[in-house]
């Protein structure tokens, strides 16, 4: 396999000055002056190899963190006051903003009473999940697990491992069978980055999440369930690309979210970096 890139090739990413083509899909995302303001330093020095220090050279390194980090803090907290003092009073004023929002500061009262009304008598159960994909030729292999938990101690776990061949033999054509088996792999591999295999995908996430939602609905117990993450994610309201997960998903959405209704979602890895930071002020 010849894995030269022809002039040519080279040639048609560039424009007459010798610059990649803003317009070509390989073009850089962030432009060099963006990566100095954010790094210090010129995107050339970061690829000179002359600026680099040797690995053991760990000295250099506590120094550069430590004055980084010092840094960074001593800025942040200057800003932090200002989110305090500015940003705080206008959030119930910004657009779209809730009838109700806003800082507010829980009295110790107030946290007792929610400790005692509902989390150490057990009224709520929460629920979360992890998921594996082992992925070899002959065979991938899907565990995913499902657990609850409450402030009594009562849990429960439920886990389902599946395993998947790209091909089931009939033991009629070895041949035919060979062939099917090289074309799906092929398949497998075709398509859009991040997406080449919608089937791992739909095993991973769509049937993860439906499995986090529909042990809170039929297996715990309490009067408050808690979750992680979108209460109607983005995989059951499309189904992971599948009609019957589609329809199953909807199904157990209406039934916790519409019907039962006592619920709470917690956002696992918020990625608003400006809420973030407004959080952080707090």
């Amino acid at each position: 396999m010849n894995s030269d890139i022809s002039n040519n090739e080279i040639t048609a990413l560039r424009d007459e000055s010798g610059k990649l083509d803003s317009a070509s899909p390989e073009a850089p995302l962030v432009d060099s002056q963006e990566f100095a303001a954010a790094t210090g330093e010129s995107i050339q020095n970061t690829l000179d190899l002359n600026t680099w220090t040797p690995g053991e050279d760990l000295f250099s390194l506590y120094a550069r963190l430590e004055k980084e980090a010092s840094e960074a803090v001593e800025q942040e907290n200057r800003i932090l006051k200002g989110i305090r003092s500015e940003v705080f009073p206008r959030l119930n004023a910004r657009p779209g903003a809730p009838s109700d929002g806003g800082v507010y500061q829980a009295t110790a009262a107030e946290i007792e009473r929610v400790h005692n009304g509902l989390l150490f008598n057990g009224a709520v159960e929460a629920c979360d999940s992890a998921s594996a994909i082992h992925d070899t030729l002959p065979l991938t292999i899907v565990q995913i697990g499902v657990a609850a938990v409450s402030y009594h101690g009562e849990q429960g776990s439920w886990v389902h491992r599946i395993f998947r061949r790209d091909l089931r033999m009939t033991g009629t054509d070895p041949i035919k069978e060979a062939i099917d088996l090289l074309e799906q792999r092929q398949r497998r591999s075709e398509g859009v980055a991040g997406q080449r295999d919608k089937v791992s995908t739909l095993l991973k996430r769509g049937i993860t999440a439906y499995a986090e939602r529909a042990v809170l609905y039929q297996k715990c117990q309490s009067i408050w369930r808690m979750g992680r993450g979108n209460p109607a994610p983005y995989e059951l309201l499309t189904g992971a690309g599948m009609s019957e997960l589609l329809e199953a998903g909807l199904d157990l959405l209406e039934n916790l979210i519409a019907r039962y209704k006592r619920f709470l979602f917690v956002q696992a890895d918020p990625v608003d970096r400006m809420l973030l930071t407004i959080g952080n002020a707090l």
